[in-house]
């Protein structure tokens, strides 16, 4: 069996702020506890750039098409502000694309074949046109759903680093300039096609298919289940599938933290309680209501245990989960209104700052950002500095 760190979930976040409370895990406790929990967390995501939030992705951008020639219908057609395509075929991604006619741009509401787009109401000529050459681009991308900030853009291509700039700056080169061609410049916006998400939008507009990495810092994975455990499972040795017996499981319990306590009989309690994990793992997939497959096989051979499944907490345990667990406290404290909630914001304060200083993952950060070189420096290329006097 692999080895993994300590898990947090959510079920744990809670149980801590019941515990703080002094409280019986009743309704209304737990509902406090819940709000507190979620956040403490999101507080404590904002409150530093976290290495652990960074990741990398890439984007594949899509070239420029103008096969054909199109015929537009303002009104009175099969659809209104119909966009018609002749001899060619609309490119799968048209829906979110732009179309130049006349040299003027024009946003696509909706791709109804492969033959047939929509203009938007607030952008079309405005009149019927016949025989219009014309070319579609796409320049605008989602970024992920946790998406929180962008770090470098690089063309992966042409090996460069893209610029960043202001969203009035890139609508205003978009529309002096409305060819296509390498992207030089990006903006972050909102996504004028998904509500509550942010996009990139590239000048010029891809000419050409291109590849794009980016580091960017996310938000923490959302916690939607707290706690699930109907029914019983049974687990094989040496086999990462869990069989159910009166479970219910759906999509929505795919990676959350499973746990069978130390007496597999009895109620998975947290770490600090009488029936801690023996097992904990994550779900890789769940494969029915009544099957599940987890991230490494199980050691035992256990039937008719009692188990437990709770979203992860999203953070990493080196580094930041003091700091939440004293978020959590301090959440508890404004909510509940204690005499002492300025003393459990200090305490929340301070294991911020060592969570920071924690976080300082690199010689480099230490010494106020100077990199070391990697590499010896060759004689040919001494001095790297002024000489001495």
């Amino acid at each position: 069996m692999a080895e993994r760190i300590e898990m947090v979930c959510w079920r744990d976040l809670i149980d801590h702020a019941v515990d703080y409370l002094g409280a019986s895990p009743s309704g209304e406790a737990r509902r406090d506890a819940r709000r507190a929990s979620l956040e403490a967390l999101r507080d404590l995501a904002s409150a530093g750039e976290w290495h652990y939030y960074y990741d990398r992705w890439r984007l594949n951008l899509v070239g420029a098409y103008l096969s054909g020639t199109v015929d537009y219908d303002h009104t009175g057609g099969a659809s209104e502000r119909l966009l018609t395509l002749t001899g060619g075929v609309w490119p799968a991604w048209a829906a979110f694309g732009t179309v130049v006619m006349d040299n003027i741009p024009y946003e696509v509401a909706s791709r109804l074949s492969d033959t047939a787009l929509t203009l938007t109401e607030n952008a079309n000529p405005g009149a019927d046109l016949i025989g219009e050459p014309y070319h579609i681009y796409r320049d605008t991308y989602p970024l992920p759903c946790y998406f929180q900030s962008v770090g470098s853009v690089i063309l992966v291509n042409h090996m460069i680093t893209l610029l960043p700039e202001h969203p009035n700056a890139w609508l205003e080169r978009q529309r002096v300039f409305r060819g296509t061609s390498m992207p030089r410049t990006y903006t972050v916006r909102g996504d004028p096609q998904y509500m509550n998400t942010l996009s990139l939008s590239f000048f010029p507009a891809p000419d050409i298919a291109y590849q794009v990495d980016m580091v960017y810092r996310r938000r923490p994975r959302p916690m939607l289940v707290d706690e699930y455990s109907t029914g019983t499972v049974s687990t094989t040795p040496g086999s990462a599938v869990v069989a159910g017996s009166g479970t219910a499981w759906t999509s929505r319990l795919g990676g959350t933290v499973f746990r069978i306590g130390m007496d597999p009989t009895k109620p998975v309690t947290g770490k600090p309680g009488p029936n801690g994990p023996a097992l904990e793992r994550q779900v890789v997939s769940v494969d029915s209501p009544t099957q599940l497959t987890l991230d490494d096989v199980a050691e035992d051979n256990l039937s008719r245990a009692q188990y437990l499944m709770s979203d992860p907490a999203d953070v990493e345990t080196g580094a930041m989960y003091s700091a939440l667990l004293r978020g959590i406290e301090a959440q508890m404290a404004k909510s509940r209104r204690m005499q002492d909630r300025a003393q459990a914001e200090g305490e929340y304060v301070k294991a911020l700052i060592r969570a920071r200083e924690a976080d300082s993952r690199s010689f480099a950060e230490e010494q106020g950002g100077t990199t070391r070189r990697p590499w010896p420096v060759r004689l040919r290329d001494m001095p790297i500095s002024g000489d001495v006097s």
